[in-house]
Parts: C-alpha cells; structure tokens; sequence
C-alpha cells in the first residue's frame, strides 16, 4: 500500500468514525456522554505529558539528572495555578529546565 492510498483510506476512517457517532445521536448528547467528554482533554493531555516527564530509569535509582524535567514541570504547575497565565507557565517551566540543565 502506498503511503498516499494509506492517507486516503487513514482520512476516511476517521471521517466515517466522526459521521457515526454525529448520526447516531440525533438532538441532545445524552448528560453521562456530556460528563464523560468534559474528561477527554484532562486525559489526552496526561497522556501526551507524562511519558515526557516521568524519567524512566529502570528498577534503580535515579540521578539527579533524571529529575530535572518532573522538578521543572511541578514548577510550572506551581506557576499555571497562581498566575493562570499560559505564557509565565510556559516562562517559568522553561527557564527552571534550562537553570537545572545548567547545574548539572
């Protein structure tokens, strides 16, 4: 199969995925639905974060190196839940990454 074909065919199955689930609700999403979608983002973004953050070392133990990055997130979270401001969170996780990286 070419990649293309692959695309085409990946591109309809989604599609076909979205068109059945619009189809087969008709009017109002049903309230557990609605509750159960408003999890969604939470989810994904967990999802996509963790594995990057967590370090993954094995049974032993780790460094400090291995730290940096989960001491750098909690910074950020610290950051994003006083400020609530995207951009010092983005600021100050960064900056706490690069200042760890550097000490180490």
């Amino acid at each position: 199969m070419t990649p293309w074909s692959l695309m085409l065919v990946a591109g309809a199955g989604t599609f076909l995925l979205r068109l059945s689930f619009l189809a087969l609700v008709r009017g109002d999403v049903p309230l557990l639905v609605q509750r159960i979608l408003r999890l969604v983002p939470a989810a994904v973004l967990a999802a996509l974060v963790v594995p990057a953050v967590v370090p993954d070392t094995g049974a032993g133990a780790a460094d400090w190196a291995s730290w940096i990055r989960p001491v750098a997130a909690v910074l950020a979270t610290v950051t994003a839940v006083r400020t609530r401001s995207i951009f010092a969170t983005l600021a100050a996780g960064m900056a706490a990454l690069w200042l760890l990286s550097l000490l180490t």
